[in-house]
């Protein structure tokens, strides 16, 4: 190989960032919905008279820690509004 061949061009690099930028919003979409689905059965078995009204606040949340601290607070809650200070 030349050492030419080993020169990427700026069309290349972008094409490479773009195409990992991809990849990265698509791993963290997938983990955002993953989250929210476990948190809708979480609250649907704990609190199934209000899954509407607290599934609504869930899918304002892009922040996967805070749907992460959701996730383990059904996990031992009893208190629906533990989970709502979360939401807030």
């Amino acid at each position: 190989m030349t050492p030419d061949e080993f020169i990427l061009s700026i069309v290349d690099i972008k094409s490479y960032e773009k195409c990992y930028r991809g990849k990265q919003e698509g791993l963290f979409e997938g983990e955002l919905k993953g989250l929210k689905g476990g948190i809708e059965i979480g609250i649907a078995l704990k609190f199934p008279e209000d899954i509407d009204m607290m599934m609504a606040l869930v899918h304002t949340v892009e922040d996967l820690d805070t749907l992460n601290e959701i996730k383990e607070a059904l996990k031992t809650t009893k208190d629906k509004a533990e989970i709502l200070v979360l939401l807030k």
